[in-house]
């Protein structure tokens, strides 16, 4: 495995940390209806769907690409990369021309040792029926997932 592969996956395992120590379920690797597949996906408290796509470096194409990517599948998206990588976006956005999808990503700092919201997503509104959907398949892949690791399944 090259260390670039390796690096993402200690990113991923660093996010998908963070989002479960607010109690959130989370999937790896799930596969969207687009056939595409997210990084991470989360299903908070109120059931609201959340993307996070781990990247290692950053710029403009690769947060737009995210940006068209995903965010028909989710209420908030968040890109998640190295801290060093966020924090140059975060101020280059104040002085130059990024594109405007930008703006309503949020953006999680990461480190193999964890991670933290640096700046939260603005809410995005799904259409009800693939909302629904969504929902009900990531509950059905956590649910089998707990089952099969013999924990307990929470309560819907």
């Amino acid at each position: 495995m090259s260390q670039v592969v390796e690096f993402h996956t200690e990113l991923q395992v660093a996010a998908e940390r963070m989002f479960q120590s607010f109690g959130w379920d989370v999937i790896r690797e799930y596969r969207l209806p687009s056939g595409r597949i997210a990084d991470l996906i989360c299903l908070d408290h109120e059931y609201n769907i959340h993307i996070c796509e781990i990247k290692t470096a950053l710029s403009d194409s690769i947060i737009g690409a995210a940006q068209m990517k995903y965010q028909h599948y989710c209420n908030y998206l968040y890109i998640g990369a190295p801290i060093a990588e966020i924090a140059q976006i975060l101020q280059e956005m104040n002085t130059l021309n990024w594109a405007k999808a930008s703006k309503a990503l949020g953006y999680v700092n990461l480190s193999p040792k964890g991670g933290f919201i640096a700046r939260p997503p603005s809410r995005n509104t799904l259409q009800r029926k693939g909302e629904v959907y969504l929902t009900w398949d990531i509950r059905k892949q956590i649910d089998a997932a707990n089952n099969v690791l013999g924990t307990t399944v929470k309560a819907t």
